[in-house]
């Protein structure tokens, strides 16, 4: 039975090979399609794979969090999804990510123990795969499984490995926004423990120095390929008008000449989790180490004139 494997960008490259390469290995009749390795140089390889995947049953696709809205991962789960099931397979994203895009209709798969078992034993029930007696196919999972794991998070780690060394540390992020009670915002870019994933906090700032809003990231994932970070942020607002506030936001970084990333741009969307909505953008840029020790460390009233200083600075 052909099985399409979908995936976006280098990491998801990687990760799709190391699916391509397992599963056959649990499910014999299982007959994976990964392009480019099963495109024949010199082909229309888009003649090639959509051809691929008006023929396959099932499609796995490999998501990552960089990878979630990629119109070529779009396309091909619309065009595996008119005749056969589709199955997300979701590498360090919380199923929550996919919510509120084209996937959400879909059951997804955490790369997991559990949920990685559970969608074997529904592919192995479609139409032309020979079915595997369950206790067969579980010890067969638990053999496999502590490999897999290791290859893939060792993908997943040199992921974020690069650019995660070089974005660490506190950021100045200017904001342009409608609303003008928030001005400035420093934020730092954390590793959390084990180094693969990071996390953003932040405290925002209107124009004479006074914090508007705390709030932190829920979920980050960077895409190397692109030099982007995308998050999920929550936050309350420290003004008169408190609540609670969220969104999503994506940060392009700049590489210099040289390869260092000292600036960046990017937008976020914020709401009041009931009616209001803003579309915010903003301009990044490193804070110096001197500047990083007062935000985090020294009075309210040198973060207020630190604040002024660099709204000057990034007119």
């Amino acid at each position: 039975m052909r099985v399409f494997i979908a995936y976006g960008g280098s990491t998801g490259k990687q990760l799709a090979e190391q699916i391509r390469r397992w599963l056959p290995t649990l499910l014999p009749s299982a007959d994976p399609y990964f392009a480019p390795w099963d495109t024949a140089k010199g082909s229309r390889w888009r003649d090639v794979i959509d051809a691929q995947l008006h023929e396959s049953a099932a499609a796995i696709l490999c998501l990552t969090g960089d990878t979630l809205r990629r119109p070529w991962i779009l396309f091909e789960a619309g065009a595996v999804s008119q005749r056969s099931r589709l199955y997300p397979l979701l590498f360090e994203v919380s199923p929550d990510a996919i919510c509120d895009g084209p996937l959400e209709q879909y059951h997804a798969t955490e790369f997991a123990h559990d949920d990685l078992l559970r969608l074997l034993l529904d592919l192995q029930e479609l139409p032309g795969m020979t079915k595997r007696r369950e206790p067969v196919l579980r010890r067969a999972f638990e053999r496999t499984w502590p490999r897999l794991r290791r290859e893939v998070e060792g993908i997943l780690a040199r992921q974020t490995k690069d650019l995660a060394q070089q974005v660490l540390g506190g950021w100045w992020e200017r904001i342009t926004s409608p609303e003008q009670a928030t001005a400035l915002s420093f934020l730092q870019i954390e590793s959390e423990p084990g180094g693969r994933k990071l996390r953003l906090v932040g405290t925002s700032y209107g124009r004479d120095g006074t914090p508007t809003a705390a709030w932190e990231s829920r979920i980050a994932f960077v895409d190397t390929d692109r030099a982007t970070m995308g998050y999920l942020w929550e936050g309350d607002k420290l003004t008169n008008t408190r609540g609670k506030r969220r969104g999503i936001g994506q940060i392009t970084f700049i590489r210099s000449q040289t390869g260092r990333v000292d600036t960046g741009q990017g937008s976020f969307d914020d709401t009041d989790m009931r009616s209001s909505y803003l579309l915010k953008t903003f301009r990044l840029a490193r804070a110096t180490a001197a500047e990083a020790a007062v935000m985090t460390g020294a009075s309210d009233a040198r973060k207020a004139a630190q604040v002024k200083r660099q709204l000057a600075k990034m007119k």
